[in-house]
């Protein structure tokens, strides 16, 4: 497995465990209509995120943790020009979706921390 890393600033640009080659062929390869929501949780630096959005012209939300990472993120976005199709929060992804269906599509890249661990990574599941 490779990672392809780029740092700026101290944030991990593209940090993911598919690499930008096979990010960009599943970009290509998502069927999303234009105006969609697309998820992605632990989104870092909002580089898979904006290249869904830039590609599909879908609206994107993405969430993470680190303060630096969603800031990066809006810069990233702001710098392609889709900022307004964005949305990028700090904190726990599930205190940001909305409901069970409210998005198109959904990912989460290796950030095994974005939906906590235990039973709160399933908020929803009955226990029995």
């Amino acid at each position: 497995m490779s990672l392809d890393v780029l740092v700026v600033g101290g944030i991990a640009m593209f940090n993911n465990p598919i690499g930008t080659h096979k990010a960009d062929q599943l970009v290509r390869m998502l069927e999303l209509q234009p105006e969609g929501y697309a998820l992605d949780a632990g989104c870092g630096s909002g580089e898979f995120l904006v290249r869904v959005v830039t590609h599909h012209q879908t609206n994107g939300v993405g969430v993470d943790l680190d303060p630096r990472c969603i800031s990066a993120a809006r810069e990233t976005a702001a710098a392609r020009a889709v900022a307004s199709r964005c949305a990028f929060y700090v904190g726990d992804v599930n205190e940001h979706i909305a409901a069970p269906h409210s998005f198109d599509f959904g990912i989460c890249l290796g950030s095994t921390y974005a939906f906590g661990e235990g039973d709160a990574a399933y908020p929803g599941r009955s226990h029995g």
